[in-house]
């Protein structure tokens, strides 16, 4: 049978015991004035049921042999925080309106959803003018700015697309493409700016001479790490090609 209670927190910064019935009492009158702690028993008694009460630091309820009283589920507390959370009043003049029980809290859940709304609307909005400015291709942030400003970047007298016909000997201007723009911006250089270029034009200047055919060392070469038989590569080319005859038609194709 509960009896008593034992609690700290609230208006007692001391631990407190106090007992609830005396004797077989069922009912306990528990009276003072304003501030002297009633609702902070009530919380106490709330928070050793295992509701969730902040200013309470710890509450255990007590049978009369000062054991821990566990039948909790047969313990209600109706104090002003219950009423205040399950009863809600609007007052309009002569039309007021009482809520009840769980209605109590329907004005807050609208409350709630209405400024969730405001939110998320707010958030769409900026979505919207974020999405606008991707799509705009006039604009710094635009995927196809980005993409136009690359290009023109490589494209022309001066740039990649020059540069590129000159390695290849040709009559113009490289194409830049989507995949030559995607495997440049995929290179990632150790060397700097300043030393790139001048192996740029070191090995430029070599192949104008080779194809110009006035290189008179290639300067550095690469070894193949290829393993081969030189025997059977010298019979070879010791061995006479017969000179094929060929049909007029052939002579004229060739």
């Amino acid at each position: 049978m509960l009896k008593k209670i034992k609690f700290k927190g609230g208006f007692f910064n001391e631990e407190k015991e106090l007992k609830l019935f005396m004797n077989e009492d069922r009912i306990s009158v528990l009276y003072g004035k304003n501030g002297s702690g009633k609702s902070t028993i009530s919380n106490a008694v709330r928070k050793a049921k295992g509701d969730v009460v902040d200013d309470i630091i710890q509450a255990t309820l007590l049978d009369e042999k000062d054991m821990a009283f566990v039948d909790t589920q047969c313990i209600h507390v109706f104090n002003e925080d219950y009423v205040s959370s399950r009863v809600k009043i609007r007052d309009d003049g002569l039309n007021a309106i009482i809520l009840l029980g769980e209605l109590g809290n329907l004005e807050d859940k609208i409350l709630d959803l209405e400024l969730r709304i405001e939110a998320e609307s707010k958030r769409n909005a900026e979505l919207k003018t974020v999405a606008g400015e991707y799509k705009d291709k006039d604009n710094i942030k635009s995927p196809s700015n980005c993409k136009f400003q690359i290009n023109l970047g490589l494209s022309g007298n001066g740039h990649w697309a020059e540069r590129e016909k000159i390695i290849n000997n040709g009559k113009r201007n490289a194409s830049v493409t989507d995949k030559v723009m995607d495997s440049i911006i995929a290179l990632q250089p150790a060397e700097t700016l300043a030393d790139l270029r001048k192996r740029y034009e070191e090995n430029l200047q070599l192949l104008s001479q080779v194809i110009a055919n006035k290189a008179a060392q290639i300067r550095s070469t690469v070894k193949l790490n290829v393993s081969y038989d030189e025997k059977p590569l010298q019979n070879l080319l010791s061995q006479k090609v017969e000179r094929p005859t060929l049909s007029d038609r052939e002579q004229y194709l060739l």
